[in-house]
């Protein structure tokens, strides 16, 4: 197997309204993408699917040969981070980066504060 990630004939609808309307794509392994689009395109909607955080309405997503849909917990082959983070109130940019290194990844706390520490932006 020479991909990492298989998009075929995705489509996601939300009331109805396609907001991803049958994408394919193949991403190989080794190397960088990025998504560029407007606003509403369906960007994060693709990202957050390969994810398993939000469902499709149809089409095949997998990563390394494996079904998206079977694995739907926070897939540990791919990231996201929003361009724009939505933070609860009172988060700060830590308490995202704690979340998305331990809650979705399973870095320790202590690996994380350690590495925030020792940021060079500090």
């Amino acid at each position: 197997m020479n991909y990492h990630i298989e998009v075929k004939n995705f489509t996601k609808k939300f009331q109805q309204k396609a907001v991803v309307n049958n994408a394919s794509f193949i991403l190989k392994k080794g190397t960088i993408h990025g998504f560029i689009g407007p606003n509403g395109a369906g960007k994060s909607t693709t990202l957050k699917s390969l994810m398993g955080l939000v469902n499709k309405s149809s089409g095949n997503l997998e990563i390394e040969g494996k079904k998206v849909i079977e694995n739907p917990f926070f897939n540990q082959n791919v990231g996201y981070i929003p361009a724009e983070p939505n933070f609860d109130k009172g988060w700060k940019v830590e308490n995202f980066i704690k979340f998305c290194g331990n809650d979705l990844k399973g870095i320790s706390a202590a690996e994380i504060e350690k590495k925030l520490v020792n940021s060079p932006l500090n």
